[in-house]
């Protein structure tokens, strides 16, 4: 199709281009299996800084040439806290309508970490970063620094009055 063709060069030179990501989307919805994916990419992947507790941490990567994903195969990843020192792995898949983006997503929350329940347990006051596995980097004579993201929340507390020990605090 070639209206899809001339987005791809638009994407393949500007990356986070607005009108054609918006355009991207109209396209969608007319096309078969268009609504697979219903995001639409504005901006720059790479300027994701920030980490809110008990929302999903997506993470994505775009190789386009697949020299870091040798072939489409998943990136495997790992998620660390700076404080609470959690650790989980999450793997990078190929998303279904663009096979130089690769995704994933892992559950966050506020609460003490236990490392290998594919949730990431944050702490006030703690960084989370994100890294492609080491030995996965070693082995595909890749060479990638792990990123940074702040926590933030925009928290609300809930209390009331009577006895305290049913009392629970929430994050909302």
């Amino acid at each position: 199709m070639q209206s899809r063709d001339y987005l791809v060069e638009t994407f393949r030179r500007v990356h986070g281009h607005v009108e054609g990501r918006l355009l991207e989307g109209e396209l969608k919805l007319k096309l078969p299996r268009g609504l697979a994916s219903t995001e639409v990419l504005l901006g720059r992947l790479d300027l994701q800084t920030v980490v809110v507790p008990g929302r999903a941490l997506t993470l994505k990567l775009r190789d386009t040439n697949l020299s870091i994903a040798q072939g489409g195969q998943s990136i495997p990843v790992i998620v660390s806290t700076s404080v609470g020192k959690d650790r989980e792995h999450v793997r990078l898949v190929v998303t279904p309508d663009d096979n130089t983006l690769f995704q994933g997503e892992i559950p966050t929350g506020l609460g003490t970490p236990e490392q290998g329940n594919m949730r990431v347990e944050i702490y006030g006051g703690d960084q989370v970063s994100y890294i492609i596995d080491p030995e996965y980097q070693k082995a595909n004579d890749i060479n990638y620094p792990a990123k940074v993201l702040e926590v933030k929340s925009n928290a609300r507390l809930a209390s009331s009055s009577g006895d305290a020990s049913g009392m629970v605090l929430r994050w909302m």
